[in-house]
């Protein structure tokens, strides 16, 4: 019997949250001001001065997408495609320019798409 279905005097007080949804929303999230952290570099910042003001705004945007990206990375995974993408943001995404890292990262996502692709996940 599903949980909506029971009468609400017998529902749990404090459901637990559905993982896949729960996943979705907070990549979701980390989605979206990653991308407004890159709009704001492009608009802003390639090869211009910055004023302090600007700065500190972009400043703010990163802090949000670090966050966002913690958050990402402490959701259970509900299944090899979310686990996939979220080893995938931390390769091509957050790991880059961290010497010796990013090929390491690499190569256990490379490693994991071949395990997925022959079945063995």
């Amino acid at each position: 019997m599903a949980m909506d279905t029971l009468p609400a005097d017998m529902r749990p007080a404090n459901p637990i949250p559905d993982p896949a949804s729960q996943w979705d929303r907070n990549l979701a999230a980390y989605r979206e001001v990653d991308a407004r952290v890159s709009l704001f570099e492009r608009d802003h910042l390639k090869g211009k001065n910055a004023d302090t003001a600007t700065e500190d705004r972009f400043s703010d945007l990163v802090t949000k997408e670090a966050e966002a990206f913690e958050l990402v990375l402490r959701t259970p995974s509900p299944d090899l495609a979310a686990f996939t993408e979220k080893l995938r943001i931390c390769v091509d995404d957050e790991m880059a320019g961290i010497p010796g890292a990013e090929r390491l990262a690499a190569q256990l996502l490379e490693d994991l798409r071949r395990l997925t692709a022959q079945g063995r996940a």
